[in-house]
């Protein structure tokens, strides 16, 4: 599995953006002081406006620290969290990952006095790759022609083309 490494620091109103791929373990990096526990939960298309945690995509609730996805700050001041984006039921888009001082969803932010930091991300689609190498063919009266060589190529691409397109069901 390839890992995404992207730093996140908990200081006010910092945004950093970054790009993975569906499926991708992303390391998520930042410092607070030691021995805090740091709230993380992100927002993005067709998630609750609060916001969702990083292991299943619930909804996050203020005041509730349950329902939040935790991290306790090392003695070094750092803490470090690997997100994985397989299995959440998320389509490929532009999400925002929340790190607070407190178990305060993103409505409540402001008004809760919460120090947090933003790092948005976005998620793209696994790509299918497709290579058509031309292949050695035992010389025989009747040969491939090079027409039907790049027809065969065409279909393979247009088949991985409506691969990528389809929307899981």
């Amino acid at each position: 599995m390839r890992r995404a490494s992207l730093g996140l620091l908990l200081i006010p109103l910092v945004a950093l953006a970054a790009g993975a791929v569906l499926g991708e373990e992303i390391e998520l990096t930042g410092t607070a002081p030691a021995g805090e526990t740091i709230y993380l939960f992100f927002t993005g298309p067709n998630l609750p406006a609060g916001g969702v945690d990083l292991v299943d995509a619930a909804a996050v609730e203020t005041g509730d620290p349950d329902t939040f996805t935790t991290v306790t700050v090392g003695d070094d001041g750092g803490w470090r969290y690997r997100w994985k984006t397989t299995g959440l039921g998320i389509d490929p888009g532009t999400y925002t990952i929340y790190a607070s001082d407190r178990p305060t969803a993103r409505d409540d932010l402001r008004t809760d006095d919460a120090v947090y930091s933003t790092l948005a991300v976005t998620l793209r689609r696994p790509a299918l790759i497709v290579e058509t190498g031309e292949e050695e063919t035992p010389e025989t009266e009747e040969q491939e022609s090079p027409a039907t060589r790049a027809a065969t190529s065409a279909t393979i691409a247009a088949a991985a083309l409506a691969l990528l397109v389809r929307r899981p069901t």
